[in-house]
């Protein structure tokens, strides 16, 4: 099915249809607008329309129109869109056109441009298709930039996982397509929801569970494996977030107390296995070896009252009877950055894998229970030695 919406020349999409029988009608009536030519011969024409009330523009309510529609609720089509080289959306009032180059209304409302054309930032791995190479690449592709590929997947993963999902077992097919273009324009390698090259980042994925969002109740942590990946949530069940601010590692250098990743956690080796087709059946054997500075210590304390802890189990793990457990805690990476303002010092935030030892007898095997992250002033003489507290353990995630 993805190669079929990612090699054809045109997706009609029935985008303000509330199910497979809406269809594609035209419901509104419009009134007419009046197109304007722009002289200077640097920008795209303008249409405007008379409206006998103060509301949002007409190209403003559109656009929402466009994000909020029936179309973009469902997990399947994320990949439909996302794999589509041009699409024609079916609206109640008109047609949308869309591809990577421009976004346009039928009555030329609405007009977006370059890079800001795509309607869901979740899609913006489409905004590569014309600049590279469909081959599989086995280095970073340097035209993406230093981590733009990472921010990138996050963006789609937190759009995939906050749409839904009719049959909960599809949340790996669904998003087959979409692993396999990634894999395509970057050379990175998959490893269920993660990639390979930044894998020690990757791990540090952010999970909530919101009761008054989501209406489905998380596994308990026993039931969910591998426990290192958020696909093996069931779908709907949480709200899926970025690992890190990738914003600030891409920074890095930009002034003297910026200094990026001092640490990091080394993966030794990967073992995905799925039960059937790859990409797409479960893969609840899989495993990951890494290299790290663990040590066992006590629950932070919260900064202060109406701050989250520095602490986050993942949703259906129990909480510590006292709330003062101790945890083991593997150092995944470590980054500096200059302080906001210029009479401190930069500070360095240290993100940590919380796992706990499985039953399986193996006193190397330990599965995924949280993560946290900890943020503390930096001395920049230890710019060239520092590393987390603990002793280096190599461990096996499930």
């Amino acid at each position: 099915m993805a190669a079929i919406f990612h090699m054809g020349t045109l997706t009609l999409s029935a985008t303000s249809a509330q199910n497979g029988h809406g269809g594609c009608g035209l419901t509104k009536e419009l009134r007419k607008t009046t197109r304007f030519g722009n002289s200077s011969g640097k920008g795209p024409d303008f249409a405007v329309r008379e409206t006998a009330e103060i509301t949002p523009g007409p190209g403003i309510i559109l656009n929402t129109q466009l994000r909020n529609a029936p179309v973009n609720k469902r997990a399947w089509i994320l990949q439909e869109q996302m794999l589509s080289r041009r699409k024609l959306h079916a609206m109640d009032s008109q047609f949308v056109w869309e591809c990577a180059m421009f976004t346009e209304s039928e009555d030329g409302i609405l007009y977006k441009q370059g890079k800001n054309a795509s309607l869901n930032e979740g899609q913006n791995h489409r905004d590569s298709r014309s600049s590279y190479s469909q081959k599989p690449r086995n280095e970073p592709n340097p035209r993406l930039g230093v981590y733009d590929a990472d921010y990138r997947w996050w963006r789609c993963v937190e759009d995939y996982s906050a749409r839904s999902l009719t049959v909960r077992d599809d949340r790996y097919a669904a998003l087959a397509g979409i692993v396999q273009f990634h894999h395509e324009i970057t050379g990175d390698f998959p490893v269920v929801g993660l990639w390979k090259r930044n894998l020690a980042i990757h791990l540090a994925w952010v999970v909530y569970h919101d009761p008054r969002k989501h209406t489905i109740s998380p596994l308990d942590a026993a039931s969910r494996w591998p426990s290192w990946t958020w696909m093996s949530f069931q779908h709907g069940s949480v709200r899926i977030s970025d690992p890190v601010s990738w914003p600030v590692l891409r920074n890095a250098g930009y002034r003297e107390g910026d200094l990026g990743i001092i640490y990091q956690a080394h993966v030794l080796h990967v073992d995905v296995r799925w039960s059937g087709q790859p990409l797409t059946s479960d893969p609840r054997g899989s495993t990951i070896h890494i290299r790290g500075m663990m040590h066992r210590r006590p629950r932070p304390k919260p900064i202060r009252d109406g701050v989250r802890s520095p602490l986050h189990l993942d949703p259906g793990v129990a909480e510590a009877g006292d709330g003062r457990g101790e945890y083991d805690a593997l150092a995944l990476f470590a980054y500096v950055q200059s302080a906001t303002l210029k009479n401190q010092p930069p500070y360095i935030t240290m993100t940590y894998l919380i796992v706990k030892a499985t039953d399986s007898g193996n006193k190397d095997e330990y599965m995924r229970i949280g993560r946290m992250q900890l943020t503390e002033p930096f001395n920049m003489n230890l710019r060239h030695e520092y590393l987390p507290e603990g002793i280096q353990r190599d461990i096996i995630l499930v």
